[in-house]
């Protein structure tokens, strides 16, 4: 029996020694927890506090979105207006372009016509109507006349 106590004695020895390192690996590695637990319950809290302002945000664009809604519309309208205008003057330029080409036109219909007309009045009046010039009076009233003209030219 004497030599059963000092081996019973070293293996409780050896428990002791093993349960005292355990135990100090479970206290390290409980430490280790709770400081993880802290680094996770303080990342919650900051995930928290940005829900909270993401929620808070998205609760203010439900609140503005009818009044964007509405701006939107009203820009569609006044956009739409002024593509109107836009068409409007544009009819209008094109209608001012084609009155004076029409214009144009008429103006040179006018030269020569007056071109013929002096021509013809060349021939009428045969040598006497080259005597005179686009000042002499005789030739402008015979012109006025002529092209419909109320006064005369002098």
């Amino acid at each position: 029996m004497s030599d059963y106590q000092p081996q019973r004695t070293q293996n409780i020895q050896l428990a002791l020694n093993q349960a005292a390192k355990d135990r100090e690996d479970a206290d390290f590695a409980l430490a280790q927890l709770r400081a993880q637990l802290k680094a996770n319950t303080s990342k919650i809290a900051s995930l928290a506090a940005e829900l909270d302002a993401t929620q808070k945000q998205l609760d203010n664009y439900a609140y503005n979105l009818p009044v964007v809604e509405r701006q939107k519309l009203r820009a569609d309208k006044r956009l739409n207006a002024l593509r109107q205008h836009a068409d409007k003057v544009e009819r209008e330029l094109a209608a001012e372009r084609r009155m004076q080409e029409y214009l144009e036109e008429l103006q040179r219909d006018d030269e020569e016509g007056e071109s013929r007309l002096k021509e013809y009045l060349g021939e009428v009046l045969g040598g006497e109507a080259e005597g005179y010039s686009d000042s002499d009076s005789e030739a402008s009233e015979s012109w006025s006349v002529l092209s419909g003209s109320t006064s005369c030219k002098a």
